[in-house]
């Protein structure tokens, strides 16, 4: 008899045993299934999928309806996008650490393994998993707000509204200075502004990104950001690259031209102005720009209509030292510019041209230009001479590959390294041509990878 009480007793043990290992695995699999859920949900968002879009996908891909039979799908899918997106705003606030390059996950530490549960926890396969998982973190929305990141994220709300209607598509371009990843996505000017955008981007500018937007508006639901995409030309605008503070000095002195509405401050000496406007065809603005960078010494690769400039309240990550971008108001926002306003060609327009192309047909000396300035009178000057376009892009993206110092002093940076020396080169190029009025293009090297965007502006610095 002792025999089977014993035999029953090691019978009710084994099953005892067999149910904790099915339990845990289990919990294992509900466990890393909400990793792989989440890491889905995080990744769609970076991309800018619509949350709507991410359920409807994810309730068809994850484990979650087998590993929990009779739960609702669709309710786990939107609990774990908004911890994604408080994990987001939590990292803006608070400056917590990344690992592995991630936010910090709600609801799992992610140094708490399954095994170190205790099995009282894992007694029910009906039991839901954000119980399993113990108590939850603190939610951001309880934390003090970070007062700088409150008014960072104010500057960048307002900058858009003022300058944008809700409807207006705009370009947002977010580059990795360290991997060398880009992000881009058109999209409009409300979705540009909502929380959860503006936690996405901060959270790509805490990882390494720097964060552009247009200045002028797109199409809607344009695929790129060519000057076939674009819709309305709503700025003029000159990016200062050396000696900007000189340079600013003499705009706001200048009679020819009205106040800037905005100074974006982008790192120390280096400023963009920007004018709003109206009624300008793409042709006459860039024509404009082109005028006033020559009268101003802006940086003359910086004129084209797409291109995208740095949004103010995210840092400039160019730099050992993160450089928040700052926008001062110089005009009202409301003001907004004419043609008739920009007396930049004086009473005789053809012969100011005239005068303004002979300053870049010259080469300037190297101690009264930038970088440039002498790139652009280097493809003038070469072209003029009947040379190759082709030669003239390989020898100044060559140039342009690596940081130039000064020969008299070796330490002293004259030409950091252009992120994308080729393209800047064909950009300088394209638009030399232009101005000398070469109607044939520089051809693009044949590739055998994926279509390039190279039609597209380089943003700027």
């Amino acid at each position: 008899m002792q025999s089977s009480t014993s035999y029953h007793e090691h019978l009710e043990q084994a099953a005892r045993l067999d149910r904790e290992r099915e339990a845990e695995e289990v919990f294992r699999a509900r466990y890393e299934g909400e990793q792989r859920d989440r890491a889905t949900i995080r990744r769609e968002l970076e991309r800018g999928v619509p949350p709507e879009q991410i359920e409807e996908q994810l309730a068809l891909a994850s484990d979650f309806v087998r590993l929990n039979p009779g739960q609702d799908v669709h309710a786990y899918i939107r609990r774990l996008m908004e911890k994604e997106k408080r994990a987001f705003h939590a990292l803006s606030e608070a400056g917590e650490p990344l690992r592995d390059g991630l936010p910090p996950a709600a609801g799992f530490d992610r140094e708490q393994r399954p095994e170190q549960t205790g099995s009282a926890s894992l007694s029910s396969s009906e039991q839901p998993l954000q119980d399993i998982a113990g108590p939850a973190k603190k939610p951001a929305s309880a934390r003090a707000p970070n007062p700088k990141t409150v008014q960072a994220e104010a500057m960048a709300r307002d900058y858009v509204n003022e300058n944008f209607k809700p409807d207006e598509w705009l370009a947002v371009v977010a580059i990795n200075r360290r991997s060398g990843e880009t992000v881009q996505r058109v999209s409009p000017a409300r979705s540009n502004v909502s929380p959860e955008y503006q936690r996405w981007l901060r959270y790509l500018n805490a990882t390494g990104s720097d964060v552009y937007i247009s200045l002028n508006t797109f199409k809607e639901r344009a695929r790129g950001r060519t000057k076939e995409d674009l819709k309305d030309v709503r700025h003029l605008y000159l990016d200062l690259d050396e000696d900007g503070a000189r340079k600013l000095e003499a705009i706001r002195h200048d009679r020819a031209v009205p106040a800037p509405n905005y100074v974006l401050n982008t790192s120390p000496g280096k400023f963009q102005v920007i004018w709003r406007v109206e009624a300008i065809g793409q042709d006459e603005a860039e024509a404009m720009r082109r005028t006033l960078a020559q009268r101003f010494g802006g940086d003359p690769a910086a004129t084209d209509s797409s291109r995208v400039f740095r949004l103010p309240g995210f840092n400039n990550k160019k730099y050992a030292e993160d450089v928040e971008v700052r926008v001062t108001r110089e005009a009202p926002a409301t003001q907004v510019y004419r043609a008739d306003d920009f007396r930049i060609y004086g009473q005789d327009p053809q012969r100011a041209e005239a005068a303004s192309a002979r300053t870049y047909h010259e080469r300037p000396s190297a101690g009264d230009s930038s970088q440039s300035e002498r790139d652009w009178a280097y493809a003038i000057r070469k072209l003029k001479a009947g040379e190759d376009p082709q030669q003239i892009i390989r020898d100044m993206g060559s140039y342009r590959s690596k940081d130039r110092y000064d020969k008299n002093e070796p330490t002293k940076l004259i030409a950091p390294a252009k992120a994308r020396p080729h393209y800047y080169a064909e950009r300088t190029v394209s638009q030399a041509m232009a101005h000398l009025g070469m109607t044939r293009r520089p051809e693009a090297p044949q590739k055998s990878a994926a279509p390039s965007r190279e039609t597209e502006s380089q943003p700027s610095r």
